[in-house]
């Protein structure tokens, strides 16, 4: 019987099969665990940015929405001054029955948007996400009316 070194090849494999204990077993295991904990890493990576992405994109959505509500509110408060020769509400509240329903509130703060009348006109605020006045980037971006529409 001749044996080739393919059958040595295969016989040394099936040793190495059958031999938990040997070091070219516990290799190719650290290797394929190094492999596995590695490929998690990258699921796990990937993951987290996607999340993240898509927490961005609503945080940037409920901030499009508050622009639009209170360009609502804006020009319901116009409506007003024209039904009431020029002059805006004392509170927003007071704007309510011209609205056609109850206002849409600050999702940042969970109550009313801040609103101050002056002398020749009103300013209606939202600090963004950050609640603080300034903000660079949307959600942060304060968002800022007055009779005019929105200042930039």
């Amino acid at each position: 019987m001749i044996v080739t070194s393919a059958d040595m090849s295969g016989m040394r494999q099936e040793a190495i099969a059958e031999d938990p204990e040997s070091p070219e077993r516990r290799s190719n295991l650290k290797a394929i665990t190094v492999i596995g904990i590695l490929a998690a890493l990258v699921v796990a990576i990937l993951v987290w940015l996607g999340v993240r992405f898509l927490l961005r994109a609503v945080e940037k959505g409920t901030w499009v929405k508050t622009q639009t509500e209170m360009g609502e509110i804006q020009q319901a408060l116009n409506k007003y001054a024209v039904a009431h020769g020029g002059s805006y509400p004392a509170t927003l509240s007071d704007l309510v029955p011209t609205f056609g329903g109850p206002l849409p509130t600050d999702p940042y703060t969970g109550g009313e948007f801040r609103y101050s009348k002056s002398a020749s006109g009103f300013q209606l605020e939202c600090l963004g996400s950050d609640n603080k006045p300034g903000g660079a980037e949307i959600p942060d971006r304060d968002i800022i009316f007055d009779e005019k529409g929105m200042r930039e």
